[in-house]
């Protein structure tokens, strides 16, 4: 009878790779599965049939929990980035208002072609840039984020089937 062993170890480097080995490894078990259940029909009793059914059942639960497992722990790296984000992205914001201020009062002071009002400028437009590139950070990793939930909540319903 075949028996087949799985394991799953993920970082967070190579968590698509491990998420197509994952599926890889599911259908080699179903493959498997089926080929144990026609040896014992051929060969062998209905204890056989089901014995065969336990095992493949019991690899594939095991093999949906190491999905979910990995699934849920992208979801809280995403959740963590997402969140160091929008607290970069408060403090930018901060830095933004208060380089304005700084160029504004220069501006008033020196005049627009100062050097200190130029050098206040420069500063001023690297922090928008700044800004604006972890805003869109901020929205790549909520799009991200909203597809990895997806992906958990599809894995925990695919692990629930699996038991029933």
């Amino acid at each position: 009878m075949a028996h087949t062993s799985v394991k799953i170890s993920a970082n967070s480097s190579d968590y698509q790779s491990q998420m197509k080995s994952a599926a890889s490894q599911m259908k080699v078990l179903s493959s498997e599965f089926k080929l144990a259940q026609t040896q014992a029909k051929a060969f062998g009793s209905a204890a056989d049939q089901l014995k065969a059914k336990a095992e493949s059942l019991t690899q594939k639960i095991t093999l949906q929990k190491n999905i979910v497992q990995l699934n849920s722990e992208q979801q809280a790296k995403l959740t963590q980035k997402l969140s160091d984000q929008k607290t970069k992205q408060e403090e930018l914001k901060t830095k933004v208002e208060a380089a304005k201020k700084a160029y504004e009062d220069s501006t008033k002071a020196t005049g627009a072609n100062s050097e200190q009002s130029k050098a206040l400028k420069e500063e001023l437009d690297k922090l928008e840039q700044e800004f604006k590139a972890n805003e869109t950070a901020i929205g790549k990793t909520e799009t991200a984020l909203a597809n990895q939930t997806t992906k958990t909540n599809a894995s925990v319903v695919e692990r629930i089937k699996g038991v029933e």
